[in-house]
């Protein structure tokens, strides 16, 4: 789904130089607006105890107007996504994976109850997809920071917009190598403990909202074979327009993956680069 679509492009942001400031929570202001508005970091795979939402997010969440995340989703956004990650005719799952390699998916999933034949026609994303949230351990306390923020937006009858539509975001991964994308899938089943650690570091350090660390963290892994550049840079940069025609028409409350933020080429640089104050709030 399109919760675990933004958290792989969490896990491969490891070019980014985070800033020194330490906030997953932002102000923009300043170049001729009339009203502030606000970006947070987020991650999408999350246990809800462990969803950051201060008094502060709560005042500027009341003071926006909307709420806009990368690409809102519902019902209809699942049904649209089963269809994107279907595999064009006569090309099955098997074809990324050794007999041997399959035998062992096939084994992992029958572990966790779920047949490994709902994948077979399926792109390796959609098998990194469904693996990425087992992964994570969280079971009915599973949620992701938009869920919590939809929610949150439902009840205080703002409006929802997005920065993309599901079209966009599945052409980014479309356009990346999928025998790589089969491999790290195949890493999660083959070292689960050694994964689940590395997700859950990933998540203290956004609880503590460390961004250095993040950055130290996601600097670490091995994600070669993805184009980063698609699928972080050029996204970046076709979202700052958008945001600025937002902005200037209403205040509004803005959550991205927390990799998007940081660095030369991040969000936050971008917007000081077009004249914005762009200053960490706690």
């Amino acid at each position: 789904m399109k919760k675990t679509l933004s958290i792989l492009l969490l896990f491969i942001t490891v070019s980014i130089k985070l800033s020194a400031q330490n906030s997953i929570f932002w102000k923009i202001s300043g170049n001729g607006l009339k009203q502030s508005s606000y970006l947070t970091g987020t991650v999408h795979i999350i246990s809800k105890k462990d969803f950051i939402w201060t008094p502060t997010m709560e005042r500027a969440m009341e003071n926006s107007q909307q709420l806009c995340l990368e690409l809102p989703f519902d019902s209809s956004t699942t049904s649209e996504y089963q269809k994107y990650i279907q595999l064009p005719e006569g090309k099955t799952l098997k074809d990324f994976y050794k007999t041997t390699q399959y035998d062992t998916l096939s084994r992992y999933f029958d572990s966790v109850h779920f047949p490994i034949t709902f994948f077979e026609k399926s792109k390796p994303f959609g098998l990194l997809s469904m693996l990425m949230y087992i992964n994570a351990g969280y079971g009915v306390e599973t949620t992701a920071c938009e869920t919590e923020l939809m929610k949150i937006a439902k009840k205080d009858d703002k409006a929802l917009i997005g920065l993309e539509t599901l079209q966009q975001q599945m052409s980014y991964i479309d356009h990346q190598n999928q025998d790589s994308i089969a491999a790290y899938a195949f890493n999660i089943i083959r070292n689960p403990i050694a994964n689940r650690k590395l997700f859950r570091d990933m998540v203290t350090f956004y609880k503590k909202q460390d961004i250095n660390s993040l950055y130290k963290f996601m600097n670490s892994q091995d994600m070669s074979g993805f184009n980063l550049s698609e699928l972080v840079d050029n996204r970046n940069k076709d979202w700052i327009p958008k945001m600025e025609k937002m902005i200037h028409s209403k205040a509004t409350f803005f959550a991205v993956g927390a990799g998007h933020l940081g660095g030369e080429k991040g969000i936050l640089s971008l917007l000081k680069k077009q004249g914005y104050r762009v200053t960490p709030v706690y």
